[in-house]
């Protein structure tokens, strides 16, 4: 973004844009203080000092958010590396850098490098000379000067052997911000070849709505014989000019034109009679295979998001991979399979409920594999995601988790709480689990208070170490226990008007309730009847239902709930939906006036009640000695 008129007033999206942040942080920055704004506008002058602060170290937080996703910087994506002759990769990329030349520019020099390279093409006397009529009106379109010497010297370079040298290069001069901010991020070509090897065959019809440089076309390519039926789409220009000169020198020796379009797939693929480019006419039921690793988080403008919205009815999130699932399962011939690379929040967060419901509902759920993290600088862990495009549930979905095979019925996912997909889940934990929920029980959905703890906006300013007259303990998630809370590490004065976010203080004040850790793969629960304040780390809830807030404790600390947790859910976050799909059986007095008596035992220090509770809960739900061994042990 320009900022250089000084008269221009900025809008909050173009101010995030600016910094590389999101929206809502501009929105907090603003309340709290560090974006200034002049009569309510933001100005120039406004996002200039701003950005001044930032960088002389007067606000580090800030500096550290603004620069989060590095938008500045590039890098070498390793899950994209042939780590063989690597420093010839590393000279070709500060050659450019050093020479600040211009990335487009460049990545043609790269391409006609690399078809030399290839013996599909030659220079002389500065015109280039191949036998291939489809090639040569390709790289006409580029209007190519080989007279300047500055991109001339690319062609001097040594590209070593990779099939895809030029997208390597490309992906390590994108800047990272972009990247981000794109959703775009490229698969390791082992996860591709085991897609192809499951499923291509030589006489299919292949797309990639989202194909990049052409890795997923290029890995098909191995066994699909025919180049014109190998489709790929991309919004990405210059990743489209590198995929078709890919796959030119993939079947080098056939002279055809690539049916690789650039064009926003989900608003241009989506009719039914969809695209005629070079006489390449796709409709719906067209391809026999789909495999892509989409866009995840795509930012839309609001005329897309609209116009996506009309179109994709059924996706309420407005999330980039949701949409090109149901795009491509209409592109898709009956039988056809789809094979996509997604992060695992499509498996267990509650805003993919749309896109979960949709797939259950109507298609034959084939495979679910978990990778975990493969991808550079990013943290979330990632599947793959196989549907066949039949209108019936498979009763035994494959499941890999960590080389481990489980085979599900996909039924038992309908209609569960909000279609969760567990993929650490056997047919042993199903039984287990479903003889827990058979006892007659409520839960606490619509029946308890929900509240975060305190969000400051700047806990530097408004926590501190030692106690003093006005100030009170704050407890954050790592003072929540099982059980209860421990000794606090931080103290507050509470002036929730100048707090960020904030419940409302009878809530904190309430005579019990529960606070329980958010970031957590377990779920731990203390009680509180002091009154206490948390920090946004330690969430609160506050039963409004005649059961005993004691008993609610023993159970959710437990054994079992902590395999519930575990198998039914899979989360480094515990949820609120979570929370409120857990059972609370209807116990009769003795057995409840006894779990209240091990509790205030527990809450005293008498640590011989822990294993007494735990044993008693397994009694209660009839827990076998061997399947109490299996939770223990799954946990």
């Amino acid at each position: 973004m320009d900022i250089k008129n000084s008269n221009r007033i900025y809008s909050i999206s173009e101010s995030s844009d600016f910094f590389g942040v999101t929206t809502s942080t501009i929105k907090n920055w603003i309340k709290c203080g560090f974006l200034k704004l002049e009569n309510n506008k933001i100005t120039c002058e406004n996002l200039q000092l701003l950005q001044n602060d930032i960088k002389n170290g007067k606000l580090p937080k800030l500096n550290k958010r603004a620069n989060k996703s590095e938008i500045n910087k590039t890098f070498i994506p390793k899950e994209y590396l042939d780590k063989s002759n690597i420093h010839d990769y590393y000279k070709i990329i500060e050659y450019i850098s050093t020479n600040k030349l211009n990335l487009k520019k460049s990545l043609k020099y790269l391409l006609i490098n690399y078809l030399i390279n290839k013996n599909l093409l030659s220079i002389e006397d500065d015109k280039i000379f191949t036998e291939k009529k489809n090639l040569l009106n390709e790289i006409n379109k580029w209007n190519i000067d080989l007279k300047d010497e500055k991109y001339f010297n690319i062609l001097k370079f040594v590209l070593p052997e990779h099939n895809d040298p030029v997208g390597f290069i490309y992906q390590s001069l994108f800047e990272e911000g972009k990247k981000s901010k794109m959703g775009s991020y490229y698969t390791p070509n082992n996860v591709i070849a085991e897609i192809k090897n499951n499923y291509a065959k030589e006489n299919h019809k292949f797309l990639d709505p989202c194909c990049g440089t052409g890795q997923f076309l290029l890995e098909f390519g191995d066994i699909i014989k025919n180049p014109e039926n190998i489709y790929g789409c991309d919004i990405d220009g210059n990743a489209v000019t590198i995929a078709k000169i890919n796959l030119i020198i993939k079947y080098k020796e056939i002279d055809f034109s690539p049916k690789i379009f650039c064009i926003n797939s989900l608003l241009e693929l989506s009719n039914d009679n969809l695209l005629d480019y070079n006489k390449s006419v796709i409709s719906n039921n067209y391809f026999d295979i789909i495999a892509t690793n989409p866009p995840w988080g795509f930012h839309f403008s609001k005329y897309e998001s609209h116009k996506l919205k009309e179109k994709y009815p059924m996706i309420k999130s407005d999330e980039s991979f949701s949409y090109f699932l149901v795009l491509s399962l209409k592109l898709l011939k009956n039988d056809g399979v789809l094979s996509f690379i997604l992060p695992e929040s499509i498996l267990n967060v509650k805003i993919h409920s749309d896109i979960r419901n949709y797939l259950l509902t109507n298609f034959f759920m084939e495979k679910i594999i978990s990778y975990g993290r493969i991808f550079k600088k990013v943290f979330t862990p990632v599947i793959r995601l196989d549907i066949r495009k039949q209108n019936e549930p498979n009763e035994k979905v494959e499941v890999i988790n960590k080389k481990n095979l489980f085979l599900i019925d996909q039924k038992k996912w309908i209609n569960g709480n909000d279609n969760i997909l567990t993929t650490n889940i056997s047919y042993k934990d199903i039984e287990i689990i479903e003889k827990i929920y058979s006892y007659n029980h409520t839960t606490l959905k619509e029946n308890a208070v929900w509240a975060l703890g305190i969000v400051t906006g700047n806990n530097k300013g408004y926590l501190f170490d030692k106690p003093d007259n006005d100030l009170e303990p704050i407890f954050t998630g790592k003072e929540v226990l099982n059980y209860k809370l421990s000794k606090p590490q931080k103290y507050i004065k509470f002036t929730p008007q100048y707090f960020q976010q904030v419940a409302d203080e009878t809530i904190y004040r309430a005579d019990e309730k529960l606070v329980y850790k958010f970031i957590s793969k377990y779920l731990v629960f203390a009680y509180d009847n002091k009154q206490s304040l948390t920090l946004n780390s330690a969430n609160i809830v506050i039963p409004k239902i005649d059961y005993p807030i004691k008993v609610i404790l023993a159970l959710f600390n437990s054994p079992i709930y902590q395999f519930i947790f575990m198998k039914k859910f899979n989360s480094i976050k515990v949820l609120r939906n979570h929370i409120e799909a857990l059972p609370l059986p209807y116990f009769d007095d003795f057995t409840i006036k006894k779990i209240e008596s091990l509790i205030d035992k527990i809450i005293l220090d008498n640590y011989k009640a822990y294993d007494e509770l735990n044993d008693y809960i397994f009694e209660c739900f009839k827990i076998s000695e061997d399947e109490k061994k299996y939770i223990v042990n799954s946990i």
